[in-house]
């Protein structure tokens, strides 16, 4: 497809993105943004200098000035370059069409939110993309600071002006319900293409399954919960999980891990980049995410893509798995049907395994050409920019 000679510039303010991994989904939704929708918008991207909870700046990447990266150009800001003068200036000269922020909490939409209401900048339209930071239990997470925040932002009418973009219907009415009045667009994370073909199968013996999880090890990802699960099991289980740990959470993990029985073993896989995700997904038989809440869950599609089924709660927009014969997605309430689930895993043998496998491909498959995610949020930009 050809390049238009002059592209709607759209700015986006990011906490993190390529070549950081650490943070999961939001860079990954970022990434196939840019790659779905390079050739109709000219995409710059302002963001950090390094990846999520590190301390030290990238290695060989370019600071403080626009860098080519993909179909973007990405500026990767030291910490006293973004702050509100520096950042102020860098967004005027940038003389966006449309900003978008990647959450409201981040630092660098609070920056912009002021900037913004001071009139230090533009008034371009700009649009907030919530990233699931509305759902119940992310905001009773460090509530008080949250809820401050929020009270505080419409006294001051920071975000006056200023639209949103939910990921689903349900994630717009939680919009409406913190910040009464807006009408959220509605339009998908963008995944990338499925796979043609699922990965190869591994050998599924009846008393023994392997298990994946690939999260962040926070509180939200709830992974104690399943470790938790495991321990009733009967036969050879195996859980590995991937993610960057949060100190704090982490020894709530390794408390459960040190409770479990010899025939359930949780090990640590330490932080898959973003190409060696596949890869640990692909040596499993199923994927497991018993998370409070996801506005997406790359790594959910990625695994049924791949054809590996998925036991995840039912607070993900992946639902009624188990009718499409693509896993399970089931209340965290419903302790006994964890069990009951996770065990019959256990017990499956290959020809079970192998149906539901091929079934999870298919679902992806089928969801992706469907949904014409990239056609959505296409027509919101569209929309946006007026």
């Amino acid at each position: 497809m050809s390049t238009p000679a002059t592209r709607p510039r759209i700015l986006v303010l990011a906490e993190w993105y390529v070549p950081g991994w650490k943070a999961g989904g939001p860079i990954r939704s970022l990434v196939n943004l840019v790659a779905a929708l390079g050739d109709r918008f000219e995409f710059r991207i302002i963001t950090q200098d390094r990846d999520h909870g590190d301390t030290k700046p990238f290695d060989g990447v370019a600071f403080d000035e626009w860098t080519e990266v993909g179909d973007a150009s990405v500026f990767y800001g030291r910490p006293a370059t973004l702050r509100w003068r520096s950042l102020g200036r860098i967004i005027q000269e940038t003389a966006p069409d449309l900003v978008v922020l990647t959450g409201l909490f981040p630092l660098l939409t609070i920056r912009y939110l002021f900037l913004r209401r001071l009139r230090r900048i533009v008034q371009t339209p700009a649009v907030i993309l919530p990233q699931g930071q509305f759902d119940t239990d992310a905001l009773a997470l460090k509530s008080l600071k949250k809820r401050a925040f929020i009270r505080f932002a419409k006294i001051l009418g920071l975000t006056r002006g200023v639209d949103w973009q939910a990921t689903t219907a349900a994630e717009a009415e939680r919009v409406r319900s913190v910040f009464p009045g807006t009408s959220p667009y509605v339009a998908s994370d963008l995944p990338a293409k499925p796979l043609p073909q699922p990965w190869p199968l591994p050998r599924k013996e009846p008393g023994a399954c392997s298990f994946v999880s690939i999260a962040r090890i926070s509180p939200m990802k709830n992974l104690p919960f399943i470790v938790e699960r495991l321990s009733t099991l009967t036969g050879e289980v195996e859980l590995t999980l991937y993610g960057h740990r949060e100190a704090e959470e982490w020894s709530r993990v390794e408390r459960v891990i040190g409770s479990l029985p010899d025939h359930i073993r949780v090990a640590y896989g330490g932080v898959p980049q973003h190409d060696e995700v596949n890869d640990a997904l692909a040596q499993c038989h199923f994927s497991v995410l018993p998370t409070l809440g996801e506005n997406f869950g790359h790594a959910i599609y990625e695994s049924l893509q791949g054809g590996r089924p998925a036991v995840i709660s039912d607070r993900t927009p992946w639902r009624n798995l188990a009718a499409e014969g693509a896993g399970w997605d089931l209340a965290l309430e419903d302790t006994d049907s964890w069990v009951e689930t996770l065990q019959h895993c256990v017990d499956m043998d290959q020809a079970e395994y192998g149906e539901l496998a091929y079934r999870s491909h298919a679902f992806a498959v089928r969801w992706f050409a469907e949904s014409k995610i990239d056609r959505q949020q296409a027509e919101v930009f569209d929309r946006l920019l007026g």
